[in-house]
This record gives structure tokens, sequence and C-alpha cells, in this order.
């Protein structure tokens, strides 16, 4: 099956951000620096997506608690 643009952007999202050196504290810290408000706002829109589907997809009603590792 043909992936959408938006299935692409979300791998490459996750490509960028999987490398274990980086951290990710500070990739938040940058993002908050240099985003404009309009595209932090849509920064914020994704993440409480995946939060969302993520809580749903593993039937929790909080990810703020641990969960186990894979």
């Amino acid at each position: 099956m043909r992936q959408s643009s938006n299935e692409k952007v979300a791998k490459r999202i996750l490509d960028l951000i999987s490398h274990w050196e980086l951290d990710d504290y500070m990739i938040g810290k940058y993002i908050a620096r240099i985003s404009s408000r309009n595209m932090f706002t849509k920064f914020q829109v994704v993440a409480n997506s995946a939060i969302l589907e993520r809580q749903e997809i593993e039937g929790v009603e909080n990810l703020d608690q641990p969960t186990e590792q894979m």
C-alpha cells in the first residue's frame, strides 16, 4: 500500500529524533527557541495527536505514568 504524505512526514520525524546520541530535552528547547508561534502551535497539535492516538492504541488513560519498555 502506498504511504500518504502525512505518514511519510511522521516517519521522517521519527527517523530524525531516533538517534540515541541526541538529547531529547535539548531538541525540545531548540524547537521552542527557533520556531514561530504558529509553527510551535502546529508542533503541539502533532504531539498531542500522537499522545491521544497512543493512548487509544494502548488503552491507557494517562501516558504520564511510566510504561514497560519493549
